[in-house]
């Protein structure tokens, strides 16, 4: 009698090691769910308005023409970026800023820290980069000049700082504003007495991502 229950325990446990998997019996332990962070490549695109600190130092005998002083913008920018984590993510991007006789382009590249428990996800970030100013025309009556400076451009490095947030309308499309601050030092040397210095804008944007 005793034979007969041992070999029926037995075969009973060798069963259930071969039901669990046989040599480890790992599937009867409960395992932690792994957490697989999503990492995305996007492309985005938006525009808005901006505002120009233009300082001058004008003599008396130098005639500005009109708009050159104008500080009010519109913009556009377009980039890709890359969202190393949920939280984390940096962009290189393109930006054009156009006053009323002034143009301003920057390539820059941001990194970005978003706050992505909220619905509506604020997000921070810094901005490197390079920015090409350049005038649509000499910006002062020459009459009367022989000797005029005909260099309507310049170049600089620019930094900055930006403030927005997102809302994801799906996993794909993500809307988002920004306020952005960009400090150059762009300055115009004028008959080598007056000068026009465009050494920042501030920026509100607003346009869509496509994550993929």
């Amino acid at each position: 009698m005793k034979k007969g229950v041992s070999l029926t325990t037995a075969l009973v446990m060798l069963s259930s090691v071969a039901y669990g998997g046989g040599d480890d019996g790992s599937a009867l332990v409960d395992s932690e769910p792994i957490r697989i962070v999503k990492e995305n490549f996007f492309i985005y695109g938006g525009g808005g308005i901006a505002g120009a600190d233009v300082a001058s130092l004008i003599m008396p005998e130098v005639e500005v023409l009109p708009g050159v002083l104008d500080d009010g913008a519109s913009m556009w920018e377009a980039g890709v970026g890359y969202r190393y984590t949920k939280d984390v993510f940096t962009t290189v991007s393109l930006q054009g800023i156009y006053l009323d006789q002034v143009d301003i382009y920057n390539a820059s590249a941001s990194i970005n820290y978003r706050f992505s428990d909220f619905i509506v996800m604020p997000y921070f970030g810094a901005v490197l980069g390079y920015s090409s100013l350049e005038y649509q025309e000499i910006p002062v009556d020459t009459t009367g000049h022989s000797n005029v400076d005909a260099k309507l451009d310049a170049d600089h490095v620019t930094f900055g700082l930006q403030a927005g947030a997102e809302y994801e309308l799906s996993d794909q499309f993500t809307l988002f504003g920004k306020y952005q601050y960009m400090s150059y030092g762009h300055k115009m040397e004028i008959f080598q007495t007056s000068d026009i210095e465009h050494s920042n804008t501030q920026n509100l944007e607003g346009g869509v991502r496509y994550e993929f």
